[in-house]
This record gives C-alpha cells, sequence and structure tokens, in this order.
C-alpha cells in the first residue's frame, strides 16, 4: 500500500520514503537482534564460569534476567523485521517497532551501545513506516 495524499493522488516521494524507511528499520533490527544474541551468548559463558565462584552464585539471578532480556529482544527484533517485510503486516509493525526501539535504547543500561543507536534509528523512521507525514 502507498501513501496518498489528501487529494486522493499517490505521492511516488512519501512512498521511496516508506521503502526507505522500512528497509532502514530492517537493517537496524538485524544488527541490534546479533548484538543481543552476541550479549546473550557471553552472558551464558560468564555465567557458566562465575557459576564456581562464591561471588558468582550470588550475582547470577541478576545476570540471568538481563541474559534472558537480551535474549528475548532479540527474538522479538527478528520477528519484527520479517513483519516489516511483508507490505501486509507492515503498517501493523510500526506500532511494534515503536515499543521494540524503546527497548534497544533501554540496553545502554547493559552497555550495549549499538542497540542504542539502531533504537534511535528506529523510532525516527516509525513514522514513515506507519505513512503519516513528518
Amino acid at each position: 500500500m502507498a501513501y496518498l495524499d489528501p487529494d486522493g493522488g499517490r505521492d511516488a516521494w512519501a512512498v521511496a520514503e516508506r521503502a526507505s524507511a522500512i528497509e532502514t528499520a530492517r537493517l537496524a533490527l538485524l544488527v541490534s537482534a546479533i548484538f543481543n544474541f552476541i550479549a546473550c551468548a557471553s552472558g551464558v559463558l560468564a555465567a557458566l564460569f562465575l557459576l564456581i565462584s562464591i561471588v558468582g552464585i550470588i550475582a547470577l539471578p541478576c545476570m540471568g534476567v538481563i541474559i534472558i532480556a537480551q535474549g528475548i529482544l532479540g527474538v522479538f527484533e527478528l520477528s519484527a523485521r520479517t513483519r516489516l517485510a511483508s507490505p501486509h503486516e507492515s503498517y501493523a509493525a510500526a506500532a511494534q517497532l515503536r515499543t521494540i526501539a524503546i527497548f534497544e535504547i533501554l540496553t545502554i543500561l547493559v552497555g550495549n551501545i549499538a542497540g542504542l543507536v539502531c533504537g534511535i534509528v528506529n523510532l525516527t523512521k516509525v513514522d514513515a513506516i506507519a505513512g503519516q507525514k513528518m
């Protein structure tokens, strides 16, 4: 579906902008998902090594929450990326993309700079993906 002007005509610039915004958001989601899965895997390895120490047993519950949260965010990012590929579901995915972008920005709390950048990029592209004028 293309963006329609109020007078009913198709605006070629808006269609091209929307397609570009979708591709940019898909790439940012992929990059962020890869970084989240890497962080999740490294967190699991760190938890296994820390499990043998007393400090690790105390810190493991907190680490477990962070590890699981990043893994789940990576799965949601890949899900939103595949929904953006479909022209019929991309409008519905715009609302989900806004929520995911906020969670991507919050991953800076655990040191994920790539998630911060991808979240900001996705937040700037949500209106174009939804077909709204900016």
